[in-house]
């Protein structure tokens, strides 16, 4: 298993220090969001050329566009700091778009 698959099957699998497991204790991880992004935009170039993917990469993927923004829409689900340097709330690149 190559770096990014294993990356993303700890994230996927919320196994500890994984930005889900966080997620779901109301904790905004930068440092593991940034990881788990990093290895899903890899994970969505390695996969361009394939006609498939593995199903549980699948879910995965469609597990974060879906239940990550509604935890963090959650009026008790505590708002991270916006980023230093550009500003912005880091909820803001968690879109259903595939974290575009």
């Amino acid at each position: 298993m190559d770096e990014t698959i294993e990356t993303l099957w700890r994230e996927f699998n919320a196994e500890e220090g994984s930005f889900l497991l966080q997620l779901r204790g109301r904790q905004w991880d930068r440092t593991a969001f940034a990881r788990l992004v990093r290895a899903m935009r890899a994970a969505g170039a390695q996969s361009e050329t394939s006609e498939k993917i593995d199903r549980w990469l699948a879910e995965g993927f469609y597990e974060v566009a879906t239940a990550v923004p509604s935890w963090t829409s959650h009026p008790v689900f505590p708002r991270p700091e916006p980023d230093r340097e550009s500003g912005q709330s880091p909820l803001g690149h968690c879109q259903c778009s595939g974290l575009d």
